[in-house]
């Protein structure tokens, strides 16, 4: 499969109970498995309107980049969307 043009997009969220998919480790394993089908462009964002899960809301301006920083190292090009 030709993933040269392949770019994934990526919504992290928190859940009011405080769970959130920014986590470190659920990061290394996303840029892990990011890595290993060859995607080399994400595009990383955040809740930015009313989300279709109305429990879900935004990550940190700081849990977004430490998310960039993470998935870089596995990732040609990460592009943070806010």
């Amino acid at each position: 499969m030709d993933t040269d043009n392949l770019t994934v997009e990526v919504l992290l969220c928190r859940l009011p109970d405080g769970t959130t998919n920014a986590e470190p480790q659920h990061l290394r394993h996303l840029a892990e498995t990011l890595a290993s089908i060859g995607v080399r462009r994400v595009q990383l964002n955040t809740v930015a309107r009313p989300p279709a899960h109305g429990d879900a809301r935004p990550v940190t301006e700081e849990e977004l980049l430490k998310a960039k920083k993470t998935l870089e190292k596995a990732v040609d090009h990460v592009e943070v969307y806010r």
